[in-house]
């Protein structure tokens, strides 16, 4: 209350926590998109939090694209790698996705399911690049059930190979819609 925490004087902190810069809810859209929410002179990474994505269909992949051009965005459309891991809570499999590439679009994970307790929520991380340096990536984890009802760990990075500027990101599914859901990004 009086700028004061264990006695020191924090009340001209600013940047104490994070700022929420974007923020988009689906509601039976073809796709969640959120532009124009980089500004890389205030924020060196973004704080992702998506829950309960549910898919129109049941048994969809999960996609993500990185955009560019601001408020107006467009795709960024190159070769999209990915690499993680992924394991079973309630049977004995386990992987990794490394050594994996798609053309035009990320997929981060498969077998979503669309009954109520399936869905997928996740939290991560975004690194966006400059127009000049660095490379566009994020990593996201998660917990889900999928459409098998089996409990899925899994932690997945997806990047591009180039150092076009990112001003915003979309996720959708395969096919269908994205039911309902929330997606929250803070700097």
């Amino acid at each position: 209350k009086d700028g004061n925490v264990d006695g020191v004087d924090v009340s001209g902190i600013t940047s104490a926590g994070l700022v929420k810069v974007g923020s988009v809810t689906a509601s039976n859209s073809a796709t969640v998109a959120i532009d124009n929410f980089v500004d890389t002179s205030n924020y060196s990474l973004y704080k992702i939090v998506a829950h309960n994505l549910l898919p129109s269909v049941n048994d969809r992949e999960a996609r993500v694209k990185f955009r560019t051009g601001g408020a107006s965005g467009s795709d960024i459309n190159a070769t999209y790698y990915r690499a993680g891991y992924y394991a079973y809570a309630s049977t004995s499999g386990t992987g990794s996705s490394s050594n994996t590439s798609y053309t035009n679009y990320g997929t981060f994970t498969g077998a979503i399911g669309n009954v109520a307790g399936e869905g997928i929520s996740f939290t991560g991380i975004i690194s966006a690049a400059t127009g000049s340096a660095g490379t566009n990536w994020i990593e996201m984890n998660w917990v889900y059930k999928n459409d098998n009802e089996h409990m899925v760990k899994d932690n997945q990075t997806i990047s591009i190979k180039e150092t076009t500027a990112m001003t915003g990101i979309k996720f959708y599914f395969n096919t269908g819609n994205v039911a309902s859901g929330t997606i929250d990004i803070y700097g």
